[in-house]
């Protein structure tokens, strides 16, 4: 759908819609929780996991939290920490490839209305009774990193990468006021309550305070380090500032010359990284504490209602996971904190956590379904690998990998379940291969052969066997049982980015960023023949066969899908449109149909037929690119992972009748 400024499409009666048309297709939908199904796109039947977080924000009375994410705005209630609702758009196919999510909210001072900052540039204004779309305000030019409403709801101020800091008349949705300072990105600001006052500022920008009602500079607070963020209390009479110099400083800002009031202490001095960096402020309401969230996981509570601030608690998230957001409660007694895969709400007095909101992970790098399409398994760029029960599309468990095969993250790059789902495979950044126990969760054991990240794992059919390809441009064969390397493949002469086992485990497939396909024989470890597409690409990044081998398809990154006939080792279906960069193909048992997974924020579906292949749908439910697609062994349902941090179960009977792009 297209979205305009005074089209209001309720969220519920289309989830409804999609419920209640559901059933006559799948018994199964119904089987799912409904969080699963808030805001699917049609021909989705759940989505498992939330997106990836920004911010966190309490509502004015505190009775609901908004959660900003790569998929639209998650609504929680703040007593039972239960979803109500995930406010999103789904945009038609001809700009789906641009709206990617949420940065920052911000709620009107009455709560009935939410703005969101978001990652195509825009700013949506959202009726919170009703869950319509309100408005739409576009001005900026990239990127909108921070929204901050007036308390008299008039106006909202909006910072984005462009560099423009904007004060925007709610009423007409156009900027009153642009505020021109910055030569780069401004990632945070900050309104007092009357709405007098604004601060700006940004990693590489020193931070700016305007009087509102002039529409001037009141000051320029330079050579203090890169200043990540910026908080204005109630009344505008202090400002808080934190950066990636480690320092969290105290201004007053009552004369017209700004005054560094203090520096407060608890953080170590060192070499500023997004380690040190202090990534999030907030105030609460009466303005006698200040909280701080820093890259290292910890929230720091400052009383500031003496002459020289105290530390009064320090809160230590589960993770290690930078605190990208901080919110407090209106009585100040609930602290929300915010990483990018989870948030934690905290009872300040005693400095415990009284709850985790969870299923909000990172970029899904790579997807695997087992033989009988009840387990799949997502490895995330920055999170543990998750694996799924399909049928009720719960979370079953997370897999760590180990500390001693970490490097600076704890995600991996690509993931494989054996064909009975007993073991899960991950590739790591580091070049090792993690083998875990599915039902236990507990580490197996490490394959240790590559030299760089491992781009791609595959179990043979039977399990026996697993192969590797690498950033080393290598292919190891690996003993599952013995966890022993018995082959290394060297022929390829770039990354080798997708392996791939045919059916009977006799056959492998490799693509590489060396521009060809090869084919190789298991049982001698040899090579069969290389397939060069035509024209010529430069990346091959995915394989994928069908069940009897007799096909094969190919992704490259310039944004063609080839397929091959194995028997001939010749190119068939030349014309297939060309599209944007595909990082994933997959096909169906029977090859009659392909599914590919683009950067366009795309998966398109093709038919197969005597080797012709023809458009048949395009499903636009992400708001990210698709990295990984796979098909179920019985293809009624296709299962997509995309940057956005979901992983969308798409029912096959239902996306026949989607619109073909021709």
């Amino acid at each position: 759908m297209v979205v305009g400024m005074n089209r209001k499409i309720p969220l519920f009666f289309i989830f409804t819609l999609l419920v209640l048309s559901s059933v006559h297709i799948d018994i199964t939908f119904a089987q799912y929780p409904e969080p699963t199904q808030f805001g699917l796109p049609e021909g989705a039947k759940a989505r498992l996991g939330k997106g990836w977080i920004s911010e966190a924000v309490y509502s004015p009375d505190s009775s609901l939290l908004a959660v900003a994410c790569s998929t639209g705005i998650w609504l929680y209630d703040a007593e039972t920490h239960q979803e109500r609702v995930l406010l999103t758009i789904h945009i038609d196919e001809l700009n789906s490839g641009l709206w990617r999510g949420v940065n920052s909210v911000s709620w009107s001072a009455d709560g009935t209305l939410l703005a969101s900052g978001n990652v195509d540039g825009t700013i949506h204004l959202w009726d919170v009774a009703t869950t319509t779309l309100k408005d739409t305000f576009i001005g900026h030019k990239w990127s909108v990193s921070s929204v901050s409403w007036s308390a008299d709801g008039r106006f909202l101020a909006s910072g984005s990468a462009d560099g423009a800091v904007h004060l925007w008349d709610v009423a007409t949705a156009t900027p009153e006021m642009t505020f021109a300072g910055h030569m780069s990105s401004v990632d945070s600001i900050s309104l007092n309550a009357k709405g007098t006052l604004l601060a700006s500022s940004g990693f590489h920008e020193p931070v700016l305070v305007w009087d509102v009602t002039t529409g001037t500079q009141k000051a320029n607070l330079t050579g203090w380090g890169g200043s990540q963020c910026v908080s204005l209390n109630a009344d505008g009479t202090m400002l808080a500032t934190g950066g990636s110099d480690y320092k969290l400083l105290l201004w007053d800002i009552t004369t017209d010359t700004p005054t560094l009031r203090t520096t407060l202490i608890g953080y170590k001095k060192g070499r500023a990284t997004s380690w040190s960096a202090v990534k999030s402020l907030s105030w609460s309401a009466n303005s006698t504490m200040l909280a701080s969230g820093r890259g290292d996981g910890t929230v720091r509570v400052w009383d500031v209602t003496t002459a020289t601030p105290t530390l009064k608690t320090t809160l230590i998230e589960q993770t290690d996971d930078s605190v990208e957001s901080l919110s407090w409660n209106v009585d100040g007694t609930m602290l929300a904190s915010a990483s990018r895969n989870s948030v934690s709400l905290w009872d300040v007095k005693t400095g415990t956590q009284k709850t985790i909101l969870t299923e909000h992970i990172n970029s899904v790098n790579s997807v695997s379904l087992n033989a009988d399409g009840t387990l799949l398994a997502s490895a995330h760029w920055d999170a543990p690998v998750c694996v799924w029960n399909v049928t009720d599309a719960k979370q079953i468990a997370t897999y760590m990998v180990p500390v001693e095969d970490r490097i600076s993250t704890d995600g991996v790059q690509s993931v494989a379940l054996n064909a009975n789902g007993t073991i899960l495979a991950g590739g790591g950044f580091n070049g090792r291969v993690i083998l875990w126990n599915v039902k236990t969760a507990t580490h197996i054991t490490t394959l240790i052969g590559h030299t760089g990240r491992v781009y791609s794992v595959s179990f043979s059919s039977d399990g026996t066997l697993l192969a590797s390809g690498s950033w080393d441009g290598r292919i190891c064969l690996w003993d599952v049982k013995t966890a022993t390397q018995i082959a290394s493949l060297t022929e390829h002469t770039d990354r080798v980015y997708s392996v791939s086992f045919s059916a009977d485990g006799t056959l492998l497939v490799s693509g590489s960023g060396d521009g060809t396909l090869r084919l190789w024989d298991v049982k001698t470890a040899t090579q069969i023949t290389t397939l060069i597409p035509v024209p010529r690409t430069r990346i091959v990044s995915s394989v994928s066969l069908n069940a009897d081998s007799t096909m094969l398809a190919s992704g490259s990154w310039d944004g063609r899908v080839c397929l091959w006939d194995v028997k001939t080792a010749t190119q068939i279906a030349t014309d297939i449109p060309r599209t944007s960069t595909v990082h994933s193909v997959s096909l169906n048992t029977e090859g009659t149909m392909l599914a590919s997974g683009s950067a366009g924020n795309k998966v398109r579906l093709w038919d197969i037929k005597s080797g012709v292949v023809t458009p048949n749908a395009i499903l636009t439910g992400h708001t990210g690119s698709v990295k990984s697609v796979s098909w179920s062994t019985d293809g009624t349902f296709l299962a997509s992972g995309s940057e956005d941090g979901t992983v969308l179960l798409w029912d096959v009977d239902t996306l026949q009748h989607l619109k073909t792009d021709n």
